[in-house]
């Protein structure tokens, strides 16, 4: 509840109470006022200018980035950028950077005595000296009479005015001719005028567009109706002076000779009739109209507004000499002046109290709306004023007796007595009962201090006060003061049913019954709970709103969390101060860091669902630091570190559109389009862009976002005007970029193409030449292999019959031997039978010879008839046995010759070398399991012996190492595998009693 008119009455003794602090020394009030204006333009308002707030005038000058200090003329282009035209070339401002643009490029003068849009948005430039030139302020293309056909028929002639029909069609006047020059459909005409004789023209000064479609041409004492569509014309001489603009059928003009400002009434098709006049007494020397208003530029210096009734609205700088004003949408008024640069005046519907309106310190901890448009306010040294919003009368009320720079006034409430109660870091302040009172100082017996950091009202003339040390209960009309608490307490609110809720630095307690001054922690009941709060509000609906300082805002219903709202949501920041729930339109207003967000919410079928709005200094507040928020009487009062903020809720946040204003590709500028196509290499982007807001200070916040397919990234927020993205990877890309309190999108797509390595149709080559590569590869690989096979085979078998060439000498060797013996022994009986064996043995050899596989039963014939040649040989000194199992397949092929070696082995050196004529040699063939086995067993004297034998022979038998040798290669060209094993035979006294070999082949059948 607010204050009853005795609370005024207390206003009278709280100022008492200074004027006695002030006789004491102890305080000095500040009661400054600064009487500054604030002008609103507007097509059904007059200029208004308050005591009640400072005027946002800004000041820009070379230091801020203008080309120069002299400013001829000023416009706005369909995009909302403002154009100067200075000494020193053009100019454009987005309200917080400068861009000039000058010779470099492209214009062919730089001092610029006046710029025009049209209604394409070109800008056209009255430079001195020359040609008119065209600009396209998106292009930023200057076309001259140097790269434009046209503008070469203008010949220079002085052009002095500018204009743009309803049509569209733009008219240039000049000084020394008698006619017009009109650009319509980018073509230069001109207009003479047959009716204006060359002795008496004088030089078109203004030319104006009447209701009924006529020109009027404003030369003075000869003032013309043009009609352009007939080409007729009429001279009409009773306009005084030069006309300064023309509404419906009324005429103002103002003349410099007699410095009279008329009001004239079109009266007949080509008559004019004064209705008014008034005596201007400072003369001008430029006159502006815009909207309901006329603008003086004064020789003398100053501006002088007027309306339609010729009354004098206001005046403004009347020690500058100023060169034109100009009003842009916004109705915001610029003025450029002859050597201070530009003076710009914003409209706003924000109130804005600082130290420059009388306010004690710029930054405002605490306010207290009241009735009437009264306001408290509380400053860091623990200082409070009254503020009359509607005249700006300020007043200082009573301070902290711990009046000191760390004594922030916390919080300012109305007690349900209708008084007042002021917290601040070191005291409580009541005002009851007519008094002032400090209740540090009331209870002696109090030792606990009272100041703190929040209070609330839970009944009546008892408080709830969260201090640095406890949370108390201070009971107003016995004095008391209870402990509830034992710690440090940052915030605590009262509920609707006799609960309660506290913050502490470890997070949130809750009593469900003050009275009982029972806590328990909640913050083991979600994790978001057990942090620190600043702010914990109680709406009439019962939801709890708890003001966090690093997790946004969080709702509870029931004590259990329903929502937390954070910068991911669109909050304005995590770090949220204070909250005031505005009940009857479910709206939650939130103090930020980063400026205010009202949150309109809902809650339906247990949903709740809510949408956030943003104020910041782009919205007009003077700081985005804010303290305190409140709402009253329909309008949302702020404490900022900059002032306090008035402002009715519903002037929310511009739609502040975003231009692109610049693409470098790969540091190259190129000319801004909605889309580019790139090349691959061309992947280094930058993106400068801008906001216009003249309203906003220069502090604007932007989103950004780079969308890629379907990836939906999350916004970026930044303060910079220009964003770079380097390596970007081929694809197409959707740039994106908005103010952080906007919801007007501006984008521009981006597709870099893929390198031609690639690209689909290098790959698919890529991978046929690939294929056709391991195909060709292994082709060639394979006929390798096969002709390193084919080559293998071809050395085996050459090798093999190689091998198989050696032993055939050496059976022969030896067999003629054994036939030489018999001859020599005179033996013919022996040498024929002998002959005759051999030579069947070598049919047999040489029809074998052929191949490398004979068949057992050939391999058993070729075996006997030797060992029948050998025994022969030797005279019958050994008796031999070749068997075969019966269960043999004599078919079966083995290894031509494998056998032979190790039976003349046997019988020439282990049977040959044994005396007596009992040597045996026993050869058997059998098979077991896959394998096919030949033992060949000799009871000669032993291979040891017989290698002492054959020390002293120049003779060395090779036939077992050839038998080796071929295996080896049958091995390599057939995969026959073959073991051999030679055994040692002796008796048990350890003589020697022969040699056994055994011969494993493993079948060919398996071995291939």
């Amino acid at each position: 509840m607010f204050p009853t008119p005795a609370f005024y009455i207390l206003h009278y003794l709280l100022c008492s109470r200074m004027r006695t602090i002030e006789k004491k020394g102890t305080c000095r009030p500040k009661n400054k006022r600064h009487s500054h204006l604030l002008l609103a333009v507007a097509f059904s308002f007059t200029v208004l200018f308050t005591a009640a707030q400072s005027a946002n005038i800004r000041h820009y000058t070379v230091s801020d980035g203008l080309p120069s200090s002299i400013v001829y003329r000023c416009t706005q282009d369909k995009r909302g950028f403002m154009w100067f035209g200075t000494e020193s070339g053009i100019s454009r401002f987005d309200g917080k950077n400068f861009r000039n643009f000058s010779i470099s490029d492209g214009l062919t003068e730089t001092e610029i005595l006046d710029i025009f849009c049209a209604a394409n948005g070109d800008l056209w430039l009255i430079p001195f000296g020359g040609s008119p030139m065209r600009f396209d302020p998106v292009t930023q293309v200057c076309y001259t009479a140097a790269n434009d056909p046209e503008l070469k028929k203008i010949i220079y002639k002085g052009i002095l005015n500018i204009t743009q029909l309803s049509n569209g069609d733009i008219l240039f006047s000049y000084s020394n001719n008698p006619g017009l020059y009109r650009y319509s459909n980018n073509k230069i005409t001109e207009i003479l005028i047959k009716d204006i004789q060359v002795f008496d023209y004088k030089a078109i000064k203004s030319i104006h567009e009447m209701k009924d479609g006529r020109i009027l041409l404003n030369i003075p004492r000869h003032n013309i109706f043009l009609d352009m569509r007939s080409g007729n014309s009429k001279q009409i001489s009773d306009i005084p002076g030069e006309v300064i603009k023309v509404k419906d059928d009324s005429i103002f003009s103002y003349d410099p000779s007699t410095s009279y400002l008329y009001a004239l009434k079109l009266a007949a098709p080509d008559r004019v009739k004064i209705i008014d006049s008034l005596y201007v007494s400072k003369k001008a020397k430029k006159v502006n109209g815009w909207n309901d208003l006329m603008y003086f530029c004064n020789s003398s210096g100053g501006l002088d507004i007027y309306d339609h009734s010729l009354h004098l609205v206001n005046s403004l700088f009347p020690n500058e000499l100023l060169n034109a004003s100009f009003t842009d949408r916004d109705n915001n008024l610029w003025i450029c002046s002859y050597t201070r640069g530009i003076y710009c005046i914003p409209v706003s519907k924000i109130k804005i109290f600082n130290t420059t309106t009388g306010l004690a310190d710029d930054y405002v901890c605490a306010i207290h709306p009241l009735k009437n448009e009264m306001v408290i306010t509380g400053f860091p040294n623990g200082e409070m004023q009254l503020i009359n919003t509607a005249d700006g009368k300020i007043t200082s009320l009573a301070s902290s007796n711990e009046s000191n720079l760390t004594n922030r006034v916390r919080k300012i409430i109305s007690t349900a007595s209708h008084e007042l109660l002021a917290l601040s870091d070191q005291d409580l302040i009541f005002s009851g009962n007519r008094s002032i009172t400090s209740l540090s100082k009331w209870n002696p017996s109090v030792s606990a201090p009272l100041g703190g950091k929040d209070i609330c009202e839970y009944t009546k003339d008892r408080f709830l006060t969260a201090t640095t040390h406890h949370l108390l209960d201070i009971g107003l009309s016995g004095r008391t003061v209870d402990t509830i608490y034992n710690g440090r307490t940052t915030c605590v609110e009262a509920g609707l049913k006799g609960d309660a809720w506290f913050s502490t630095i470890n997070g949130v307690y809750y009593m469900e019954n003050i009275r009982k001054k029972q806590y328990e922690y909640i913050g083991n009941r979600d994790t978001l709970l057990a942090r620190r709060m600043n702010n914990i509000e109680q709406g009439p609906d019962g939801l709890v709103w708890m003001a966090s300082a690093n997790a946004g805002v969080i709702v509870l219903k029931n004590n259990r969390v329903l929502t937390q709202i954070t910068t991911a949501q669109g909050l304005a920041s995590d770090l949220c101060r204070n909250l005031f729930i505005e009940g009857p339109a479910a709206k939650a207003w939130v103090a930020t860091n980063n400026g205010i967000s009202s949150i309109h919410y809902t809650v339906e079928n247990g949903q709740f669902k809510y949408t956030v709005n943003n104020y910041n200094t782009s919205t007009g507040l003077p700081d985005n630091d804010i303290n305190k928020v409140s709402l009253y009487d329909g309008k949302v009062y702020a404490a900022t570190a900059n002032g306090l903020a008035i402002f009715p809720p519903q002037s929310q946040q511009q739609n502040i559109p975003v231009h692109i204003v610049e693409i470098l590709v790969e540091g190259q500028q190129h000319i801004i389009a909605p889309q580019f196509r790139l090349r691959y290499f061309q992947n280094d982007i930058t993106i400068a862009y801008t906001g216009i807001c003249f309203t906003c200070a220069g502090k604007l916040e932007y989103q950004y976002r780079m969308l890629t397919g379907n990836n939906d990234t999350a916004w970026v927020t930044t303060s910079n005007q220009a964003i770079t993205f380097t390596t970007m990877r081929p694809g197409k890309y959707t740039f994106q970029v908005k103010t952080a309190t906007g919801s007007s999108i501006t984008s521009i797509q981006f597709y870099i193409r893929r390198p031609w390595y690639s690209q689909w149709w290098f790959w698919g080559l890529c991978i046929t030449g690939m294929a056709a590569s391991v195909f060709l590869i292994y082709r060639l690989r394979v006929k390798n292999i096969e002709e390193k096979y084919t080559r293998a085979q071809q050395m085996a078998q050459l090798e093999l019959q190689a091998l198989q060439a050696q032993m055939n000498p050496h059976f022969i060797f030896n067999s003629l031997n054994s036939i030489q013996h018999f001859i020599s022994e005179n033996d013919s009986v022996k040498a024929q039978n002998y002959l005759g064996s051999f030579s069947r043995l070598m049919r047999l050899f040489l029809e074998s010879s052929r191949s490398k596989f004979i068949s057992l039963a050939q391999e058993k014939e070729l075996l006997t008839l030797y060992l029948q040649l050998e025994q022969l040989r030797f005279g019958n000194r050994f008796s031999y046995t070749v068997e075969t199992d019966p269960a043999l397949n004599m078919g079966h092929e083995i290894p031509s010759m494998l056998i032979q070696p190790f039976a003349e082995n046997a019988v020439n050196h282990g049977l040959f070398n044994r005396p007596g004529k009992d040597g045996n040699l026993f050869i058997h063939f059998y098979k077991e399991k896959n394998d096919l086995y030949c033992i060949i067993e000799d009871n000669g004297i032993g291979r040891k012996a017989a290698t002492e034998q054959q020390k002293d022979k120049k003779h060395i038998s090779r036939g077992m190492q050839i038998t080796e040798e071929r295996l080896k290669t049958l091995e390599q060209s057939t995969g026959l595998k073959t073991h051999i094993l030679v055994e040692d035979k002796y008796d048990d006294t350890g003589h020697a009693t022969g040699t056994k070999v055994i011969i494993k082949i493993t079948e060919q059948e398996e071995a291939v």
